[in-house]
């Protein structure tokens, strides 16, 4: 947002400026790219240490196709290619919900790991 507002953009909000991206808006598309680029770095150290099957964006950054793409670009060359070979990053279809139903399948499995050790 501070980008954008020092490059004469009145912007408030996240949305606003996935608004001027999907747009087509080349300083918003470069900064969005660039922010999906940031968020590959990071996660490629963990990609490359927890080897996951998928990996999956929530937020509103997660809707931007050019946000993904970065974030994908990044990971997918700084990670050893058998670690990305069936490698899923995307945007999650659960939304603003994400962090309860995570907390729930994590009490169900606590719940159903307890029962079993106990049988």
């Amino acid at each position: 947002m501070r980008q954008l507002r020092e490059a004469g953009y009145d912007v408030t909000t996240t949305a606003e400026a996935l608004a001027l991206a999907r747009d087509a808006d080349a300083i918003a598309t470069r900064l969005v790219r660039t922010a999906g680029t940031y968020l590959g770095q990071v996660l490629s150290g963990v990609v490359n240490f927890f080897n996951p099957h998928a990996v999956f964006l929530t937020g509103s950054m997660s809707s931007s196709e050019p946000f993904l793409a970065a974030v994908r670009s990044r990971v997918y060359a700084n990670c050893h290619p058998l670690v990305t070979q069936t490698l899923r990053i995307e945007a999650a279809a659960t939304g603003a919900d994400a962090i309860l139903l995570g907390a729930a399948r994590l009490a169900i499995d606590t719940l159903d790991l307890a029962a079993a050790g106990s049988a």
